[in-house]
């Protein structure tokens, strides 16, 4: 007897069954796209160019060095070194062109008056300190909407406002999802079944088989 002919004849638990085979398909999918990645870096990584790179320290051992020891030429590169050294330590700042939001934090009213003369205080300067945050990414709906005209006597000659020029005719995604989509598998080497669930928790149910497409 055939596989076939052992499927029970209720259609509910067909309809398991189909949903339980669809997912253990996806979950193969999902690996066989891993372990393809996996693969294709591998490969990368073992015949492709490997690129050299060289600092001008590394070039100086080539030359011919008369000078003794305790030498200017030395005593300048051990300064040189320690300067180096000395910028490896600390904290960096954030940099400059990253947008930035100022919270600013005042005393409250009951903390304004002076203990001593019980005058007001008043602001005399401020101490400001830097922090990086991270926005997570975030899916949002664009509705576009386009206009119907009538002639109000004859309730004739409709016309309606042209809609935006989309990258693919009646699609669902923006310029700007598309290009997200393929720095993440490109760029970013995301696996497609992993951005499908990234957009799940954002609330948005793009198949792997709709971003592959």
């Amino acid at each position: 007897m055939s596989p076939i002919d052992q499927l029970p004849e209720d259609t509910i638990a067909l309809k398991q069954i189909v949903v339980e085979l669809f997912n253990r398909l996806q979950k193969s999918e999902g690996k066989v796209e891993e372990l393809t990645h996996q693969m294709q870096t591998l490969l990368r990584s073992r015949y492709g160019r490997k690129a050299e790179t060289f600092v001008d320290e590394q070039l100086r051992l080539f030359e011919e060095v008369e000078a003794s020891p305790g030498s200017e030429p030395f005593e300048k590169l051990e300064q040189e070194q320690q300067v180096r050294d000395r910028k490896k330590h600390g904290r960096g700042k954030p940099s400059g062109e990253l947008p930035r939001k100022r919270i600013v934090y005042e005393l409250s009213p009951g903390k304004l008056p002076c203990p001593d003369c019980g005058k007001e205080k008043k602001r005399i300067g401020e101490e400001t300190s830097e922090q990086h945050d991270y926005v997570p990414a975030s899916i949002c709906v664009i509705e576009h909407v386009k206009c119907k005209y009538a002639c109000a006597e004859c309730a004739g000659q409709v016309i309606i406002a042209e809609g935006p020029n989309k990258p693919i005719e009646r699609g669902l995604a923006t310029a700007g999802m598309l290009a997200y989509i393929a720095t993440c598998k490109y760029a970013d080497h995301l696996p497609l079944n992993r951005l499908e669930g990234i957009f799940k928790r954002q609330g948005a149910k793009i198949a792997r088989s709709t971003m592959c497409d």
